[in-house]
This record gives structure tokens, sequence and C-alpha cells, in this order.
């Protein structure tokens, strides 16, 4: 690679000396778009979530009080069995009956497998709640750890 551009002949010199030292031109639009980029990430970083846990750790949420367990499955399966002190709400039935909860607890969501209440978490939130738990694997996880179940 050629360091010293004075040792080439005079038009090669010019042509290298273009290559080597570019021009920066800024887009009058680029502060623009930087400043509008910061925007979206502000707003999106306070965004409020839900936090997925799994049975393990919501038998311990359980035992320790901390959350109100949300069944959102069909009546037919929560009546083949349930977590104990669990509200009932079925998932299609959600959104009407948000007034039967209070945004201010922590609520744990759970379904069969995982899908549904994660579908409920994002109705809750959507609507002002702002501590929600997910169980992933569902009751399916839980019975499958020999947690008790009631009908």
């Amino acid at each position: 690679m050629v360091t010293d551009l004075n040792c080439l002949p005079e038009n090669l010199h010019k042509v290298m000396g273009t290559l080597t030292k570019p021009k920066l031109m800024l887009s009058p639009i680029l502060p623009l778009a930087l400043v509008t980029v910061l925007v979206i990430l502000v707003s999106c970083s306070g965004q409020i979530t839900y936090t997925n846990v799994t049975a393990e750790e919501t038998k311990e949420l359980v035992n320790r009080r901390e959350v109100v367990l949300l069944d959102v499955r069909n009546v037919e399966e929560y009546n083949s069995g349930h977590i104990p002190d669990t509200l009932f709400i079925p998932l299609p039935e959600l959104e009407s009956r948000l007034n039967e909860l209070d945004q201010s607890d922590r609520i744990l969501l759970y379904c069969r497998s995982g899908t549904r209440s994660t579908q409920a978490a994002i109705i809750l939130i959507e609507n002002g709640f702002t501590h929600i738990y997910n169980m992933k694997g569902g009751i399916t996880d839980w019975k499958a750890l020999g947690f008790p179940i009631t009908r």
C-alpha cells in the first residue's frame, strides 16, 4: 500500500488525494431523523409489559400471597381442575369483565399452555393494568410438577 502520496506522478496524486480524503456531506434531514429515532426509543422504553414466570415461580408467588390468580380457560377446562383460590374469567369475556379486577393488584394469568394467558396479558396492559404475570406452560406444567389442583 502506498502511504507517501508525494512519490506518485502528479495526476495519480490528485486522484488518490480525492480517494483518501473524502468530503463528508451531511444531509439537512439527518438531525431530524436522529431526533425522531430518539423520541421513538424514549417513548418505547416506558412501555408496560408482562412478566413470564414458570410454574415453580408461580407456586412461590401463590404461597407468599403476592398475586391474584386468574384462569382464562373455558368453563369445561376450569371445571376439570384449577389452581385453588383462582378467579375465573374466560378469555372471550375478559374485556367485558375488567371491572371485576383491581388495576393495582399483581395479576398472574394462566391457561392450559400459556397462549391464551399471553393474549389476556396484552388485554390487561392495554386497559391500564401494570403488574401482570403470565405462567409459561400453563396449568399443564403446574400439574406435571404435582402442584395442587381443585375441582
